[in-house]
């Protein structure tokens, strides 16, 4: 893995807790209102389980980053070596990827819950949103 100058790491970390903490907020918003919808059906549970992976990965992010973040500030306490922070990296990385793929996911899927025609429609967008957020990883 590339070795990354710790500003930079620090500067990186810092703006994916602000996004996530962002994101995983209106992911929790999103899975409250599903859960007290008085809707039942297939359709619904697959949006309360996308809705809860995505706030759930974007949680994750924020403590990953954090610890990154705390590691690569001027004046931690420890000896860092960049061995050690592989691990948070990568699992705040992955998790924040997981987070936007499962809100990509339940913002296409969510069409489903009133008709077919609206079902296909955001369908097609979130599938678009979903090949232009690989497209930039």
């Amino acid at each position: 893995m590339i070795e990354l100058p710790f500003p930079y790491l620090n500067e990186l970390a810092s703006q994916t807790i602000f996004i996530s903490a962002f994101l995983g907020g209106f992911s929790a918003s999103i899975l409250g209102t599903l859960i007290v919808s008085k809707r039942k059906g297939r359709a619904l549970n697959i949006l309360v389980s996308g809705t809860s992976v995505s706030a759930i990965a974007f949680i994750v992010a924020v403590f990953a980053m954090t610890k990154l973040m705390m590691m690569t500030i001027p004046g931690y306490p420890f000896e860092v070596i960049q061995s050690e922070l592989f691990m948070p990296r990568i699992i705040g990385v992955v998790a924040f990827f997981i987070g936007i793929m499962a809100l990509l996911f339940v913002m296409g899927a969510s069409g489903w819950l009133q008709s077919k025609k609206l079902g296909v429609f955001t369908t097609i967008i979130g599938s678009i949103g979903l090949l232009l957020t690989i497209l930039f990883i």
